[in-house]
């Protein structure tokens, strides 16, 4: 399992994982200023604008801003694009509409190379860096290893996140959710998949509004869907 890392960007990676069956917010990538405007009248509602470089922490670096109007999305993607993010130049952003949030959750799945197996990270604190999670709220993460040539199934998941502090309604809506991103997972041989932050809209549904995505590049001849999606680390 010592895979090397192809990442993919954010946009792709959600046109991937909502193919799937996966809620994502509905957006475009633009390369232009004029591009982001279009996009957003378009959405016909507020937006952010995102850099589309392949690291994480973009917020931190100023690299995703909200949009109240068209104009304000293209003076975003102006301010953004051209410049550098982590050591990455900004060709596009993504355009995509913001959602009104009532509850932010942390997910992510990833490759234990020592277990051979899939690591799955849940947090009931979402929107910051997990780093940061494991400092400020140890007791929100729940760690679980699904064992090699196992699927994931919906009860366990909803026992894994009643464990992270999660019940009521929400619960069964969240088992669904984490089951088909474990399958996703490893459909795509990914080598990381990471929702943050999992948002609960004020309209009751989950939403995978921060998504990052990278695959096992020795698998890419099983996926042509992938071709020209991925960038090798």
């Amino acid at each position: 399992m010592g895979a090397i890392m192809g990442r993919i960007l954010e946009h792709h990676a959600k046109e991937l994982i909502g193919s799937a069956g996966v809620p994502v917010p509905r957006g475009a990538a633009a390369a232009s200023a004029e591009g982001a405007r279009v996009v957003a009248a378009e959405l016909a509602v507020p937006v952010v604008v995102k850099a589309l470089v392949p690291v994480g922490k973009r917020g931190k670096a100023g690299a995703v801003r909200p949009a109240a109007t068209p104009a304000e999305a293209a003076r975003a993607a102006a301010g953004l694009l051209g410049r550098a993010v982590g050591g990455y130049p900004v060709e596009q952003v993504l355009v995509e509409e913001r959602l009104a949030i009532r509850r932010e959750l942390y997910l992510s799945l990833s490759i234990d190379r020592e277990a051979c197996a899939v690591r799955l990270l849940l947090g009931a604190e979402g929107g910051v860096e997990i780093e940061e999670l494991s400092r400020a709220a140890p007791e929100t993460l729940v760690d679980w290893l699904i064992p090699p040539g196992e699927r994931l199934p919906e009860f366990r998941a909803r026992a894994l996140w009643r464990r992270a502090g999660i019940g009521g309604p929400l619960l069964p809506k969240l088992g669904r959710l984490t089951a088909l991103l474990a399958d996703v997972f490893v459909r795509l041989d990914a080598v990381l998949l990471e929702i943050n932050p999992l948002v609960e809209t004020d309209a009751d549904e989950l939403v995978a509004a921060g998504t990052v995505l990278a695959v096992d590049d020795g698998a890419l001849f099983r996926h042509p869907e992938l071709e020209g999606r991925v960038l090798v680390a």
